[in-house]
């Protein structure tokens, strides 16, 4: 199946076991990444009670560079190798 009939698509992920992970749907294909939608299944408040929530889309991109800033990660979230000791200061130091 080519990327743009991809595009629009809903889909299941399943897990070894055949259960499914996630659902979703395929929203584009932005620098070679595919940009998804994930839904979730129904979730109490109690659950969401670690989540930070935010009026506009970018007050979320720079929560998220700070977020990424702050630990020496990557642009996709990994550990950036050359901040790998920052990290780990920001990490001993925030305890």
């Amino acid at each position: 199946m080519t990327t743009a009939k991809l595009i629009g698509k809903w889909f299941h992920s399943f897990d070894s076991e055949g259960e499914i992970k996630w659902q979703g749907r395929i929203l584009a294909k932005p620098d070679g990444m595919y940009l998804v939608q994930l839904y979730d299944w129904m979730i109490a408040p109690r659950d969401m009670a670690g989540w930070r929530f935010y009026d506009t889309a970018e007050e979320m991109r720079e929560a998220w560079e700070k977020y990424k800033s702050d630990r020496g990660l990557n642009a996709w979230g990994g550990r950036a190798r050359d901040h790998e000791s920052q990290g780990r200061e920001w990490l001993t130091s925030s305890k």
